[in-house]
């Protein structure tokens, strides 16, 4: 059957309901299990609450949350994990730039992801060396996750420093939820996409087991990038004709993406899983592919591999208590080839700009007391010790890191060469380790029947970074059983890139940090046991901070504040779950530091020299760069005829004035000098392009269940293929005298085919 057939109606229903295209005879029985229960005994059902380390009702949760299910993940057109975040995150999207996707939430988005952080399963999976959230942001197949916590608000407080921006929670699929086998085929047009997976699970009297394998190979197609500079046009169209673009999502170095896990669950209490990830694309929005006199080749392009390993414990010493304990090991390799040719081997290190590895050890264990039926206490204790070096196998003179390459090994490093001299290198023989630890507290109290007050707290110290607090007052005031109101006011703090803080240790600096504070409300309200609506506003201000590669320290940028709302409405029925959202984010004020003079944030308090006739880029308006004010959203699901399901999802980006602002600003600095003709003529055939207005694509899928086992998907990703589709490139600020700020893509239309089979 397509969708979840319900045995029971009424008031059970609203308490646990379930949406699912198809359901493994695991996920029915869990079902089955808990409409079992009885109306006391499922009011008692509490887990710990996204955004928290206490238990409670997911819609208590401190945090703005959106749930991607594995319903959600089955019937939506959706490459990867980012699109599913700008499908269903309200305000969410994403950029191309060099060094691989960038994600965007209320208006935080720069040159890497070290703002967000990725986890797995609660294990975290940033990069810490470089870059943040990387791995698993790539992913074609999504056959093995059973759902995605999306925290779009700070989380420094519960994840740890770096969550100043948003969280990303990947929970995987367990023998718990998923029994028997499954195998999936997929694959996409235009992008030549071909994809296979594996999922297989069992349960035993003592331990059960659930186990993924797929693989996808994607050759990319060659779209056409428009850049703003040297003349504005198309690269392989009708400006620079004669060299050829990148192989858009093309696997980097034409190896495939590899994805295994394994999870066991046994004895009473304990967990067990393995992970193995491989990924990597050619993204670079305003790049060509490299000669190496033997025909073009997709130089430019960053890979990860990563294996972790988790042991998990889960013990009760009494009824009111739990104790949950994690060791974990984990190890991530990096490389990041150079779109220039430094070497006639294309897999020589020059050609390299990044390539090395870091592993981790990690301690976790949180206890939970609740001594009665209105209050709470959670405390929390965290060890990890780091180490950063060369690549897997590779030998030590074949290291690079920072942001230009310059970080290696020795005078005997294979990275020396014209371009990167003894004097420019920064040399650390082997590499280096740290340690990190952690405490963590929070406290819930219900003060009487209408209010709620959650105090949280955490204290983090690492090797070469000083004391980070981050506090957080939660306040869930219940209006009545249909309303209810958050307020949340907290602090956040992002420690530096892992190699930026070992370079500042180097030199005797202190090592910088950047803090957020925040503040936030929520209003919900059940308008009926099936449709909700959510009413949010919050305002940010922030202290940034960013590395200086000329002087090779971290500098002060400058005063960050804004503010937003978001309206959502979703509901989930029996066969069908619909949802709109709206969001506007704005930014306030920005006050740049006094020893910068330009920022990639906005294009406000500017005052960059640009050119040689002493034009100057003034300060522009008060808005974001990179990124829109006004996002609408809406998606449909519905299932029918008891053999037939149909998704919708439209996304409409509109008030990019940010961007806007720094075309204004060059024109105005050009004005009167022997670069505004040119200039001008770029920025028209710029805003020939539609560039800055509004954006949007849908995607449509049709799902058919041929027999109990089986299904067919298609799918079709950005339906209307019009000027209106375009994903932007990431722009770090204007520093010459043409609109090179300009780098985009219109994503073409394409056609997806998924099989399913189970037993």
């Amino acid at each position: 059957m397509i969708g979840t057939r319900l045995k029971h109606k009424g008031f059970l229903t609203s308490l646990i309901f379930v949406t699912s295209t198809f359901v493994s005879s695991a996920e029915e029985n869990t079902f089955d299990r808990l409409m079992n229960l009885s109306l006391d005994e499922l009011l008692k059902v509490q887990m710990v609450m996204p955004g928290a380390i206490t238990k409670g009702d997911v819609s208590e949760s401190p945090a703005s949350l959106t749930s991607i299910s594995e319903a959600d993940i089955a019937i939506t057109p959706a490459r990867n994990i980012l699109d599913l975040i700008e499908i269903y995150v309200p305000g969410a999207t994403w950029l191309n730039y060099e060094e691989g996707p960038l994600i965007g939430m209320r208006g935080s988005i720069v040159n890497g992801n070290y703002k967000y952080l990725l986890l797995l399963n609660g294990r975290v999976l940033n990069a810490k060396a470089m870059r943040g959230a990387q791995s698993e942001l790539e992913q074609w197949n999504l056959s093995d996750i059973l759902k995605i916590d999306i925290i779009r608000s700070p989380g420094s407080v519960t994840y740890g420093p770096g969550a100043v921006a948003g969280v990303i929670n990947i929970h995987t699929k367990q023998a718990s939820n998923f029994e028997g086998t499954h195998l999936q085929g997929r694959y996409i047009s235009n992008y030549d996409s071909k994809g296979l997976s594996l999922n297989y699970g069992f349960k035993k009297k003592n331990y059960d087991m659930f186990s993924h394998f797929s693989s996808t190979y994607t050759k990319g197609y060659e779209a056409d990038h428009f850049l703003g500079s040297d003349g504005a046009g198309y690269v392989g169209n009708d400006i620079l004709p004669n060299d050829r673009p990148l192989h858009y999502f093309g696997d980097a170095q034409d190896k495939p993406q590899i994805k295994f896990h394994t999870d066991f669950n046994f004895e009473k209490g304990w967990r067990s899983w393995v992970r193995y990830t491989q990924q990597g694309s050619n993204w670079a929005g305003n790049e060509v592919k490299s000669d190496f006199g033997n025909g073009l080749v997709n130089q430019q392009s960053v890979q990860t591999r990563q294996i972790t390993m988790a042991l998990e414990n889960v013990y009760s010493f009494s009824k009111d208590d739990q104790l949950k304990t994690v060791i974990s090991l984990d190890t991530l390799d990096a490389e990041r080839r150079r779109d220039a040719i430094r070497h006639s081997d294309p897999e020589n290190v020059q050609n390299k700009k990044n390539n090395y590895s870091e592993s981790e050890f990690l301690i976790n264990s949180i206890y939970n007391y609740t001594p009665n039926n209105w209050a709470e206490v959670a405390f929390g204790l965290e060890y990890s010790y780091e180490s950063f070096g060369p690549g897997w196998g590779d030998s030590p003179s074949q290291m690079k890191l920072g942001g230009d390459g310059q970080v290696i090994s020795d005078l005997n490093s294979e990275a020396l060469g014209p371009k990167l001299t003894p004097a420019k290198a920064i040399f650390i023989g082997k590499g280096w380790e740290t340690h990190s630890y952690a405490i963590l507290s929070e406290s819930s109290f219900k003060v009487n029947k209408y209010l709620k007050l959650l105090l949280s707290g955490r204290l983090d110290k690492s090797t070469y970074s000083d004391h980070l607090f981050s506090p957080r007052l939660s306040a869930l005031t219940k209006i009545d059983d249909k309303n209810s109101l958050r307020f949340i006011l907290q602090r956040s703090f992002r420690r530096n890139t892992a190699v930026h803080e070992y370079l500042e240790h180097l030199q005797g600096k202190e090592v910088s940090k950047e803090s957020l504070d925040s503040f936030e409300t929520i209003y919900t309200k059940k308008l009926n046991k099936d449709l909700s609506f959510n009413a949010g506003a919050f305002f940010n201000d922030a202290e940034v901070i960013a590395w200086d590669s000329n002087a090779d320290v971290t500098a002060p940028v400058g005063d960050l504040q804004t503010y937003g709302i978001e309206l959502e409405l979703d509901q989930r029925k029996e066969t069908t779950h619909w949802g709109i959202n709206y969001s506007y984010t704005k930014q306030l004020s920005f006050s740049l530091d006094p020893s910068l003079t330009s920022s990639g944030i906005t294009y406000s308090d500017y005052n960059e020299p640009i050119g040689g006739e002493g034009a100057v880029i003034n300060d522009k308006g008060n808005d974001l760069n990179n990124w829109p004010n006004q996002a609408f959203k809406v998606f449909y699901t519905k299932n029918f005829y008891k053999k037939w399901a149909f998704h919708l999802n439209t996304q409409a980006f509109w008030d990019f004035q940010g961007g806007k602002d720094g075309l204004a600003a060059l024109e105005n600095a050009v004005q009167g000098t022997s670069d505004e003709a040119a200039t001008e003529a770029a920025i028209q055939r710029v805003k020939e392009e539609k560039t800055f207005g509004l954006n949007f694509r849908t995607n449509i899928a049709m799902t058919y269940l041929a027999s109990k086992n089986s299904k067919f998907t298609f799918n079709i990703f950005n339906l209307f293929n019009s000027k209106y589709s375009k994903r932007y490139s990431y722009d770090s600020g204007t520093s010459k005298t043409d609109p090179h700020k300009v780098r985009f893509l219109k994503e073409e239309r394409a056609f997806g085919l998924q099989d399913d089979h189970k037993w």
